[in-house]
């Protein structure tokens, strides 16, 4: 009995160990994207805020640009709802280039460098809506 327990419980572990990684692998779709990285409190917001600060919370900033790293990855894993999927993945290399220069930038304290970071991802969004956004 205890032995059927145990392979039952081991079993039922698996199971929802298999769902959680399922769902960690899932592919953010472009709107997640959107919402998690741009919009007002998101990722990009974040690191605005504490990088006007005169003495950032570089834990907090380190945290938003890794996160906003890990999503804005995905962009390029969805079909453009407009466009040629070329210039598409052209679009989202550019910007995750951006996204890898913003957090390698929050992970060294560089202020300087994420404010830069910032401003070349900004310069991205019109370019992309415009060939993209339906």
């Amino acid at each position: 009995m205890y032995r059927r327990t145990m392979l039952l419980a081991s079993l039922f572990a698996l199971g929802m160990g298999s769902l959680s990684m399922a769902v960690m692998l899932e592919t953010a779709s472009i709107e997640d994207v959107m919402t998690k990285g741009h919009k007002r409190g998101g990722y990009r917001d974040v690191i605005n805020a504490e990088v006007k600060k005169g003495s950032p919370d570089w834990s907090a900033l380190q945290t938003a640009a890794t996160d906003f790293k890990a999503i804005a990855g995905d962009l390029g894993k969805n079909k453009p709802p407009k466009g040629t999927e070329a210039a598409w993945k052209k679009a989202c290399d550019e910007y995750l280039g951006f996204v890898n220069e913003l957090d390698a930038a929050a992970q060294k304290k560089d202020k300087a460098k994420v404010q830069s970071a910032l401003s070349k991802i900004a310069k991205t969004c019109q370019g992309c809506h415009n060939n993209h956004r339906p």
